[in-house]
């Protein structure tokens, strides 16, 4: 067996939290390499992390946030899977015995193609402890939450579990309700796999009220260089600060009752007032 991915960075969360844009940025610090969309689609050709190098360049950073067919950091399921099969709808007792050493090896290479001494990868949803480690030696774990309403307003909006109902609009929404918070907590159940690694845990509500000083700590945790650049790109970025509180009008008075009641033990531990509306 290889030798396990020493140091990486594992961005993680319950999923519709702010990964995404915190993935994004940070993978940006000129440390890290990352998987990108192209080695996603092409989970045989790591090589294609060579162009990861083009994000360096700062008017095609800038020229390409957003845009799909470029190469971006990418959650890579498809990659994964490639690799390791059953990450995706992930089963622990298959990853514990999968062969892992063609996943290792190519992490490295994509390492390798990019130029970078560090890995960054992005999950959601479940812990995946197996897997992580499995795959990595001494990884640290940035796992952002984010208010649990919140983060069900956008299963709303994502029509998470419904991409293909008909008429979602019409659905009973305290049914989605109860369905949607139990997707939470089975995500939320499972972060405790993850005490056992080097774990930080963050909030999205931080990340958008002062992004450079939630990535200015984020960098010393997980002990990246500091960099004049990074920091500029960190101060580009435009973050919604609308995004914070958003159940207080996508939902009902009922319906808040019935979160609350449903969500109280996540709340309280992350913090987050039950009753606050």
């Amino acid at each position: 067996m290889p030798e396990r991915i020493r140091g990486a960075i594992v961005i993680h969360g319950p999923g519709r939290s702010g990964t995404t844009l915190f993935n994004n940025i940070l993978s940006l610090h000129p440390d890290l390499a990352w998987i990108s969309g192209y080695v996603n689609k092409f989970p045989y050709l790591p090589q294609l992390a060579f162009l990861n190098r083009l994000q360096s360049i700062n008017a095609f950073e800038r020229a390409t946030r957003g845009r799909r067919y470029f190469p971006r950091p990418a959650e890579a399921y498809d990659f994964w899977d490639f690799h390791l099969k059953r990450v995706r709808n992930y089963d622990a007792g298959f990853v514990a015995t999968a062969e892992i050493d063609r996943l290792v090896g190519s992490l490295k290479t994509i390492m390798q193609w990019h130029g970078k001494s560090r890995l960054i990868v992005k999950l959601t949803g479940l812990a995946r402890g197996e897997m992580l480690r499995r795959a990595f030696d001494d990884p640290v774990i940035l796992y952002l939450d984010r208010d649990p309403r919140d983060v069900i307003v956008s299963y709303f909006k994502q029509r998470w579990l419904h991409k293909r109902t008909p008429d979602f609009e019409k659905l009973d929404r305290l049914k989605l309700i109860r369905q949607y918070a139990d997707l939470y907590k089975s995500f939320y159940s499972t972060k405790k796999e993850l005490s056992k690694f080097n774990l930080r845990q963050l909030k999205y509500e931080d990340l958008v009220a002062d992004p450079g000083g939630f990535f200015s700590k984020v960098a010393s945790y997980a002990e990246l260089s500091d960099n004049g650049r990074f920091s500029h790109l960190v101060r580009s970025w435009n973050v919604e600060k609308g995004a914070i509180g958003k159940w207080r009008a996508f939902f009902k008075s009922n319906e808040v009752a019935l979160l609350n009641e449903l969500l109280a033990g996540p709340l309280r531990q992350l913090g987050y007032l039950v009753m606050g509306q």
